[in-house]
């Protein structure tokens, strides 16, 4: 079976850091940032038809991947349970094995990374003043006790 991890955590965390090195270890690395970029957009100016098909997208090369039994490493933020169950069910439906990591950090190097993408014109530069980062922090679903995961500090 054909290990699928699903990374999961805010802005900054390091979750594209992370899954470079496991890229680098021979997973197949999927993005959503990276197919809205392909796209012509990023997080912040995407339609609704951009976000559908940036899905489109990412579904199909996991899906493919697992089928070529490639482990497969999602770099994304999976903010809500809801979301993780649907690409839990995914992974699954693929044959594939699906681990939830969550990549976390300290909320002042959160905020002192993304600051930094503020110049940044790539995939990854999705910018967050300080008050919208702790709005996105204060929402975020982390996985309870009973959503099993491996957890990450970065920093």
């Amino acid at each position: 079976m054909t290990l699928v991890i699903l990374l999961c955590g805010v802005a900054g965390a390091g979750k594209t850091t992370y899954a470079r090195t496991l890229e680098a270890d021979g997973y197949v690395r999927v993005s959503y940032d990276e197919e809205m970029w392909a796209l012509g957009c990023d997080s912040t100016d995407a339609t609704p038809d951009v976000l559908a098909e940036a899905d489109r997208r990412v579904r199909r090369r996991i899906r493919s991947s697992v089928a070529s039994g490639k482990p497969v490493v999602l770099d994304a933020s999976l903010s809500t349970r809801a979301i993780r169950d649907d690409l839990r069910e995914l992974v699954r439906t693929a044959g594939g094995v699906p681990r939830l990591v969550v990549v976390d950090a300290p909320f002042e190097l959160l905020a002192a990374r993304v600051s930094r993408r503020m110049n940044q014109a790539d995939a990854n530069r999705h910018y967050l003043d300080e008050v919208a980062l702790r709005r996105y922090y204060a929402s975020f679903e982390f996985p309870d006790r009973d959503e099993p995961h491996t957890r990450i500090v970065t920093g």
